[in-house]
Parts: C-alpha cells; structure tokens; sequence
C-alpha cells in the first residue's frame, strides 16, 4: 500500500478515473447513456432506488407506540408486487460477464 499525497496531480486523476469507471461499473446491469451528449437515458441503479423509495412512502409500518416505522415501510416495499414487476422489466439491461 502506498500513500498518495490528496494534493497531488496524481490523485486528482485517480478521483476522475474512480468517477468515470464507476458510473457504468455500478454491477450487472447496463447503464443507457446518450453516445452524442453524454446524458443518461436509463440508470437501472437509480430508478430501482427511486421504485423503491416511492413504493416505502404508502407502505408505513406502525410501531406499538403508534410512531411510524420507515425502515419496515423500506422492508415491505422491496416485496411489493410493484418493486418486483419493476425488476423484472430490467432483465433487458443484464449485461454478460
């Protein structure tokens, strides 16, 4: 292991390559990117996130002391017919390893 000066011009590109290695490296899925603009056009990543997140907010659960539970509301959610439908419908963005 080598130490790295955070100062260091070497560092500044290691910070960039980690970005840019890690946008399309998130898994096995494939990330959609607009060849000309760059944009994203689809983010499996990030719309399983947000799937999951929007799914949470109806599925509350109830503690005993009548306060509302976002964590099981999380739990319920990622077994919902909805987030399950949802993740099926990426199977086109599994990529080979």
């Amino acid at each position: 292991m080598i130490a790295i000066d955070p100062k260091s011009t070497l560092a500044e590109d290691l910070k960039y390559s980690k970005r840019a290695f890690s946008f399309m490296g998130n898994g096995g899925h494939m990330v959609v990117q607009n060849e000309e603009t760059f944009d994203t056009e689809h983010d499996p990543y990030a719309k399983a996130a947000s799937v999951l997140i929007d799914e949470a907010v109806h599925l509350l659960g109830y503690m005993k002391n009548g306060e509302t539970s976002k964590s099981y509301g999380c739990f319920r959610a990622s077994q919902s017919k909805k987030f399950n439908d949802f993740i099926v419908s990426q199977d086109s963005y599994i990529t080979e390893k």
